[in-house]
């Protein structure tokens, strides 16, 4: 999904936008510009400097590539969100967005920029700083990709060169700025049909959302670079979204220069549906590891979750409007510092940005999360009843993986990946029952989906420890999935758990739905 610091970025313009610059800010337009590039330039040469050493650490042997990446990966996050704190400053402390919008003195645009739109040049310091993130960091990605060649050959896994510098910086900017487009796209539909007569004006809203729905899946596997996916392997994968009645447009392969390795579900509607499967992921498991992975992907389709996430921006949505509404109502009452900006609705923008961002980062966060338990625990108990009608051979299709470090170190398995080696030790006991799948098969098919997360994070040089605001840690899915397949009631408690995440969805779309109905009626 796309990084929540594009969606605030994305806020912070439409506000500025909407609601202008507080009365108070009058500097020199020189000044502002200046200040504008010093701060990215300062932030930038942060990142750059602590990119170049870690590149630098990461080309001696002894070094731990995953303790490294991780640590890079919170710094790029950080400085993402630094980007963000700057444009709340600028547009609000300097008066940025005045000297891009205002009808009067250096209006940027009516100027040298006049071909974009104003809104695309509130977003250019955001875009063009993260696209010079995502240029130091190619140094530590490529380092990190030839530590890996050895490991790659060793397992017997195709091994590719690393995508040029250009090539790189185009894969993260399509695969983090892909929403922007969406939102621009919604926002002319939205113009162009406001600006007819009749039937078009009232109902603008949900004729260019339906259009959206039907648009945006497809545009992104345009800008994702997508194919087809053809062969047995589709024919296997179109067969288990058959057996739980889960339709859809087509499977495709996300092209990612072999540097991704990711499954996505895209699309609310059923003929505007795509599986998407990466070529990384494709070449680094196994056929049921595979269809493990897209197990998860339909139980994120068969429980509706993308709707589930629709209610919740909506109840989140309504219930800041109405609590950034009060507040603004309110707090310069409190405090008595009104004077410091133009108007009440400045003030209430600010602080819905706000509320929306805790509400983010925690609430929605924590249901995300949730979802994704439950379409680890649709995968494994498929897996399981895979493994029941068709038992696995007695030995793994692929040997256990070592780190590259224990390659180096003369610890790497025996066997490549083309052969097998010894079985898995039984699981005593098999006495309880899931339903129809007795308990060793449930745990056999909660070990086959964890191996293919494992073997993910493994080739990504990821911690199984680190986890992010949507996904939690894979130790953590792992750990769940263990009680699920072995407790009957660690099932029912997590089923109950479900029901009261969707309860609280409910609630909270009925509450924002509410708090809008006002302005929703007035437009009608």
């Amino acid at each position: 999904m796309v990084p929540l610091q594009v969606i605030v970025y994305a806020l912070l313009v439409f506000t500025a936008v909407q609601i202008g610059t507080p009365a108070h800010v009058s500097l020199h337009p020189l000044l502002i510009v200046s200040t504008v590039l010093v701060s990215h330039l300062a932030l930038l040469a942060v990142v750059a400097t602590r990119a170049r050493h870690a590149a630098a650490v990461l080309h001696q042997p002894t070094a731990a590539a995953g303790q490294i990446a991780e640590r890079l990966e919170k710094l790029f996050n950080l400085a993402r969100w630094g980007t963000v704190a700057l444009a709340a400053v600028q547009f609000w402390g300097l008066g940025w967005s005045d000297l891009v919008l205002a009808p009067h003195g250096w209006n940027l645009a009516r100027g040298i920029l006049a071909p974009l739109p104003g809104e695309c040049i509130l977003l250019l310091p955001m875009i063009l700083t993260w696209l010079a993130f995502w240029a130091v960091s190619y140094d530590v990605e490529l380092a990190i990709h030839q530590r890996s060649l050895a490991y790659r050959l060793a397992m017997g896994l195709p091994a590719h060169e690393m995508p040029r510098r250009g090539q790189f910086i185009s894969l993260q900017a399509r695969h983090n700025f892909f929403l922007l487009i969406p939102i621009l796209l919604s926002s002319l539909l939205d113009q162009i049909l406001s600006s007819r007569k009749g039937f078009w004006t009232q109902f603008s809203i949900p004729i260019s959302l339906m259009i959206m729905l039907i648009l945006v899946p497809w545009i992104i596997t345009l800008i994702w670079r997508t194919s087809p996916m053809t062969g047995p392997l589709r024919d296997r994968l179109i067969g288990v979204a058959r057996t739980y009645h889960v339709r859809f447009r087509n499977i495709l392969i996300w092209h990612t220069h072999h540097h991704v390795r990711n499954a996505a579900v895209l699309g609310y509607l059923f003929f505007a549906r795509y599986f998407l499967m990466s070529d990384a992921l494709l070449e680094s498991l196994t056929d049921r590891q595979i269809e493990a992975v897209f197990a998860h992907e339909v139980g994120h389709a068969r429980h509706r979750h993308l709707w589930w996430y629709s209610l919740v921006f909506l109840g989140c949505g309504g219930v800041t409007y109405w609590a950034g509404n009060q507040a603004s109502l309110w707090l310069p009452r409190l405090f008595g510092h009104a004077e410091l900006f133009n108007s009440d609705a400045l003030l209430g923008s600010s602080l819905q940005i706000l509320i929306l961002v805790g509400f983010t980062g925690l609430v929605f966060s924590r249901i995300s999360k949730r979802f994704e338990h439950q379409a680890d625990w649709f995968a494994t108990q498929h897996m399981a009843r895979r493994l029941q009608d068709q038992p696995l051979p007695e030995v793994p299709e692929f040997p256990p993986l070592s780190t590259l470090e224990a390659y180096a170190a003369g610890q790497n398995p025996s066997t490549p990946a083309t052969t097998v080696s010894a079985a898995p030790p039984a699981i005593a006991s098999p006495t309880a029952t899931q339903g129809s799948v007795d308990t060793a098969t449930m745990i056999r098919g909660a070990d086959l989906f964890m191996d293919a997360l494992r073997t993910i994070v493994e080739l990504s040089y990821r911690s199984p420890d680190h986890g992010g605001w949507l996904h939690p840690s894979v130790r953590q899915r792992g750990h769940l999935l263990a009680q699920l397949a072995r407790d009957l009631a660690a099932r029912a408690r997590f089923d109950a758990r479900m029901f009261r995440t969707r309860l609280f969805i409910l609630i909270l779309a009925i509450l924002g739905g509410l708090a809008i109905w006002p302005e929703i009626k007035s437009m009608i």
